[in-house]
């Protein structure tokens, strides 16, 4: 059995996919996925009609059908994700997957710098009230690691250079449907998290757990 969050969602997703006779379940704190596929056609179904309810023409006549509308905590979700996309949030994304080195001489010069970044993120992508202590000891193990702070940022031009390049696995086939069971645990300060229904494309989900504080 797997868990990941994060980069983690994508090796658990890799695992599933190349192994799944070992792959018995995953679970992950990271509800990421795709809009289901047409392949699946009830599930997609389901998906525009929801998808329409938050339109303005059709989401007064659809709001009176609970299983066709999202909850209050989905279209929290839903906005948060798409701001995360389109705004400034994701600039260190696009920054990190093209010149990575350009921010690891940063990195690796400066404690002070590397603490600006990992605190804002820290305060930007969390509910949680972060002591000075943990906040240290964070830094800490980036800034006194074997390989460097600076090695933390090559994962992300690797991994999206590998997503695209027709390697094990391709982008798209992370939100194809696998073998073994889904466990999901939802947490509202996630920075990303998609709808429950889309998560069902991805395969047989027995495990969902909403939580009030936390991500």
């Amino acid at each position: 059995m797997t868990q990941g969050g994060d980069w983690g969602y994508f090796i658990t997703r890799t695992i599933a996919h190349l192994y799944p006779a070992s792959a018995r379940a995953m679970h992950t704190n990271f509800p990421l996925s795709a809009f289901p596929s047409a392949f699946s056609p009830i599930l997609f179904l389901r998906s525009v009609l929801k998808f329409a309810s938050i339109l303005p023409v059709v989401g007064p006549i659809l709001k009176f059908v609970p299983f066709l509308t999202y909850s209050p905590a989905e279209l929290t979700a839903l906005e948060r994700a798409k701001s995360w996309a389109e705004g400034p949030g994701r600039a260190y994304w696009i920054l990190f997957g093209t010149k990575p080195q350009t921010i690891a001489y940063s990195f690796a010069d400066s404690p002070a710098g590397l603490l600006g970044f990992l605190w804002e993120k820290m305060k930007d992508w969390s509910q949680y009230d972060w002591s000075d202590e943990e906040i240290l000891t964070w830094v800490s193990i980036y800034w006194f690691s074997t390989p460097g702070a600076d090695a933390s940022v090559w994962i992300y031009k690797e991994g999206i250079k590998g997503m695209g390049a027709g390697e094990q696995l391709t982008s798209a086939q992370f939100f194809t449907r696998s073998e073994g069971k889904i466990g999901v645990s939802c947490w509202p300060g996630e920075i990303l998290r998609m709808p429950r229904l889309w998560l069902q494309g991805l395969g047989d989900v027995v495990f969902w757990r909403e939580h009030e504080r936390g991500g």
